[in-house]
């Protein structure tokens, strides 16, 4: 099972296999981060909308206080238009606005005729709860200037239109605000998503030649090094500095592994066209790298080429008695007194 486990097909299987698994799985959140994404750009319409209202029931209030009627008919005429115009506006407006209150949003309600329940943020909903509130002390306000319905005041009710209409329209740029951030930051959470994901197939599509490279030469070998040294706590302990020094040791292999097993690994290609089936010099063929692993007396080897190169160091330090024989601070500072 082990001898099989280390075999070509193997690997480039399970390299395939997890490269499908992440592309899936990305796939699938990010379809579903994206179908999000149009649901809030459809609220943004939604609330888009609720402003148009509000600008919409001004300008008929001031269009009808500077045409305001002088007899009877023009009277009757204000109740089919401008009366049953200022009910379509407010009955829009408190539907969209207990929609935004409660989040949860009908067919009817949709620019796009989606049925939907989003997530919206703590900031959206308290902005929409704000509005609700007052939305219905304004329709309680307004329904009292109207009076009567079967003889509205609607000059009264358009005074009362004109003068609120600014704290109206604070209260719904306040949710429109809040629903823009809310869909900037899980626009960033997509594109963050799309990104690691680039990076982990790339990652996995390059083998153990890529992991080498990033996470052994890359970070082990270089970033924690010098996070532990440059730490200002750790930076100053024993353990600390043994455990930066083995780890650039160890960045050091991956580095020589990806250089020179890597360099290896990879087809040249010799002969332009062609597709080189079979080799001696344990480089790829058929156009897929080689994959290597050390045997025995090649591992032995090289803890064999450590061995020396430690041995040498004691030998030298030993020997040509460069290091100080105490460590005081007569001895150490020159500055002591």
């Amino acid at each position: 099972m082990f001898q099989f486990m280390k075999t070509l097909k193997f690997q480039i299987g399970m390299a395939l296999v997890s490269l499908i698994a992440v592309f899936v799985y990305f796939s699938m959140h990010t379809m579903s981060m994206l179908e999000e994404q149009r649901s809030h750009g459809a609220l943004l319409r939604l609330a888009g909308e609720l402003q148009v209202t509000i600008q919409h029931m001004a300008m008929q209030a001031i269009n009808y206080q500077d045409n305001a009627p002088q007899d009877k008919v023009s009277y009757s005429r204000d109740l089919k238009l401008y009366y049953q115009d200022l009910l379509d506006n407010t009955q829009q407006f408190g539907s969209v606005c207990r929609a935004f209150a409660s989040g949860d949003f009908n067919k009817q309600q949709m620019p796009d005729n989606l049925s939907m329940k989003p997530m919206l943020s703590d900031a959206t909903m308290d902005a929409a709860y704000a509005l609700e509130v007052y939305w219905n002390d304004y329709l309680k306000d307004l329904k009292q200037q109207l009076g009567a319905s079967d003889m509205p005041k609607l000059a009264q009710a358009a005074e009362f239109i004109v003068n609120s209409n600014i704290e109206l329209s604070h209260k719904t740029e306040d949710l429109l605000s809040a629903l823009d951030s809310d869909i900037k930051h899980r626009t960033e959470e997509t594109s963050n998503i799309i990104r690691l994901s680039f990076i982990i197939a790339i990652l996995l599509s390059g083998g153990i030649y890529t992991w080498l490279f990033w996470g052994g030469w890359v970070v082990l070998g270089g970033l924690v090094p010098m996070g532990l040294i440059y730490h200002p706590a750790l930076g100053k302990t024993r353990g600390a500095i043994i455990a930066a020094s083995s780890l650039v040791v160890l960045g050091g292999f991956s580095a020589i592994y990806v250089i020179v097993i890597g360099g290896q690994a990879f087809p040249m290609a010799m002969f332009p066209g062609k597709t080189i089936v079979s080799s001696g010099f344990f480089d790829g063929v058929n156009g897929a790298p080689m994959v290597y692993s050390p045997s025995l007396p090649e591992f032995l080897l090289g803890l064999g080429g450590v061995a020396v190169v430690l041995l040498l160091t004691l030998m030298a330090v030993r020997m040509l008695c460069f290091l100080p024989a105490s460590l005081s601070d007569e001895v150490a500072d020159p500055h002591h007194s």
